[in-house]
C-alpha cells in the first residue's frame, strides 16, 4: 500500500470520526435535562444536609428543617 493511500485513509478515518462526535454533540444539546430545575432561594436541611426551596422548609430557632412529609430525614 502506497504511503499517498495511507494518508488518505487516515484522512477518511479523522473525517468521520470529527462527524460522529459532531453529530453526538447536537444530540446531546437537543435532549432536555434529566432533573428538575428549581427557582427560587434553596436551604439546607439542620438535620440531614438536603438541599430544599425555601417556602417547604420548617423553620425553628432560626435552622431550617425538612418538612414532615421527607421520610429521609430524622428530624
Amino acid at each position: 500500500m502506497g504511503i499517498t493511500k495511507l494518508i488518505i485513509l487516515g484522512l477518511l478515518i479523522w473525517l468521520g470520526f470529527r462527524v460522529y462526535r459532531i453529530i453526538q454533540r447536537r444530540h446531546t444539546m437537543k435532549t432536555p435535562a434529566a432533573t428538575k430545575q428549581i427557582r427560587g432561594n434553596l436551604v439546607q436541611c439542620n438535620a440531614c444536609g438536603v438541599h430544599l426551596p425555601k417556602e417547604t422548609a420548617i423553620t425553628e430557632n432560626g435552622l431550617f428543617y425538612c418538612p414532615p412529609e421527607n421520610s429521609d430525614c430524622n428530624h
